[in-house]
């Protein structure tokens, strides 16, 4: 007795036994040199961010570049850590620690500017990732009690002669734009 599902299953177990095996995947290990650990964590292209930790257990943000196999440090001015989560062309979104009251801050590096984010009300911001002019990350809220998640449309004004930098957005949220040294 002819059984049409047996025989497409019969048909389809063939099909994956004839299949074509996929080319193997090469792993590339990310060691930041002279680190107690590393960890990728966002891609764009050829661009891997991540951070690496120290001696202290402290984390160091990097941009490793595939094409050329080398490492670059992203460090925000003035912070205990600095932790990239997400990447997208020159953009580089994380977050930060202060080290004096050990509060977390948002962060996006466009190209050499730099633009920290903070929710109004809300404590320790964490850009997760970023897509061209689009962020989206968390944040604790106090008021609430409890840990929310946010997108926020970023815009880099460009500095006007004599004023301090801002950058702004819309959804509330506020920024500096600092000058990477």
């Amino acid at each position: 007795m002819f059984r049409p599902r047996v025989f497409a299953a019969v048909l389809a177990a063939a099909g994956l036994l004839l299949a074509p095996t996929p080319a193997r995947a090469e792993y590339i290990a990310l060691d930041y040199p002279g680190s107690a650990g590393t960890f990728a964590t966002g891609v764009s292209e050829t661009t891997v961010v991540g951070f690496y930790l120290d001696d202290r257990f402290l984390g160091h943000g990097f941009v490793y570049d595939r094409a050329a196999g080398t490492f670059a440090p992203v460090r925000v001015p003035g912070a205990a850590d600095t932790v990239p989560l997400g990447v997208d062309g020159d953009r580089v979104a994380g977050f930060y620690t202060d080290p004096f009251t050990f509060e977390q801050h948002g962060f996006v590096w466009v190209g050499r500017s730099l633009l920290r984010l903070d929710v109004p009300g809300g404590v320790n911001t964490q850009v997760n990732g970023v897509s061209g002019d689009t962020v989206v990350g968390s944040y604790f809220d106090p008021v609430a009690g409890r840990v929310r998640g946010f997108v926020f449309p970023v815009a880099v004004v460009p500095e006007p002669a004599g004023l301090t930098p801002l950058a702004v957005g819309t959804a509330g949220l506020f920024g500096r734009r600092f000058r990477r040294r």
